[in-house]
């Protein structure tokens, strides 16, 4: 699911190299710098944790995969581009389409989500203290990325799919963070 999505959305900034849309975030240099034409600006992380080596089936404990209702977690494939590792939380329902897929990216960073070329909405926000953004695509696209920066380079991302089944971006998106902000937790345990 995640691989699908981002590869959707990274074909799209492809696309997308001629042309801009307002309220789309541009690049920085650093982490804490503001993005200027988009008013993001990220500030700096509390602390500096390493995506390499970490297991994202582990980051979903049994307590919180209940609370989400999400299966025990598989391996998956990340999208064409990134490197890290991927594990896939489906829902138990199975005529249910997704789950959460939670990434735990050692490239590219945040930065990738402040391409000014991207055609996608990205909303700063903050998950467990670590600077975040919220992606989501155009037009009948109401899935959401959650991606938190946890160190230079590399962030850990929670995907809930291009199409959130009955959910506005708005609730996807609440969904991502929280399930973000359950992961933060446990990894935080394991560093």
């Amino acid at each position: 699911m995640v691989g699908a999505a981002l590869t959707g959305l990274a074909m799209a900034t492809l696309a997308a190299c001629s042309s801009t849309a307002s309220g789309q975030a541009v690049p920085t240099g650093d982490v804490g710098a503001p993005a200027a034409s988009s008013g993001i600006s990220l500030p700096p992380r509390p602390s500096t944790i390493s995506m390499g080596g970490v297991d994202p089936c582990k980051l979903l404990t049994a307590a919180q995969q209940a609370r989400f209702q999400v299966r025990s977690g598989v391996p998956a494939h990340l999208a064409h581009g990134e490197t890290g590792s991927v594990c896939a939380f489906n829902f138990p329902d199975v005529t249910s389409t997704g789950g959460y897929d939670i990434s735990a990216v050692t490239s590219p960073g945040i930065e990738h989500w402040l391409n000014p070329n991207l055609i996608a909405t990205v909303k700063q926000t903050s998950i467990a203290g670590f600077p975040a953004v919220n992606v989501i695509g155009q037009g009948q696209d109401t899935g959401c990325i959650t991606s938190v920066s946890v160190a230079d380079g590399q962030v850990l991302e929670i995907d809930n799919g291009l199409i959130a089944q009955g959910l506005t971006s708005a609730q996807s998106c609440a969904n991502t963070n929280a399930v973000a902000e359950a992961a933060m937790a446990t990894l935080q345990t394991l560093k």
